[in-house]
């Protein structure tokens, strides 16, 4: 599994400009992965017990013009289509997962 993550981070590095740039993004990718709330960037520094002084270049790195949001998402669409993870079918995107994460409702 670990190797897979790498794999991935490695696929979309072309689309930061920065080093620095995207090892936040990798910072911040994990965090998201990891956290169990919903509280933003508060809640990546939190789950990862990062220093409070990382909160703000966390804050900046989604509005750095390091790097590029369409180029970013092109290189992610690259990847899941290369690895099987998405189909194109008449030229849309599928993606394939074998369930949905959502809030259990409390009265059941």
């Amino acid at each position: 599994m670990e190797e897979k993550i790498v794999n991935i981070f490695r696929s979309l590095r072309p689309a930061f400009s920065r080093e620095a740039t995207f090892l936040l993004f990798i910072i911040a990718a994990i965090g998201i992965m990891l956290r169990d709330d919903t509280y933003g960037v508060t809640s990546i520094v939190r789950v990862l017990s990062l220093d409070p002084s990382v909160y703000h270049c966390l804050l900046h790195l989604f509005h750095s013009s390091a790097w590029n949001k369409d180029c970013l998402l092109l290189k992610w669409t690259r990847f899941v289509l290369a690895e099987g993870m998405a189909h194109e079918v008449n030229g849309r995107i599928v993606l394939v997962a074998d369930h949905t994460k959502q809030p259990k409702d409390p009265r059941k």
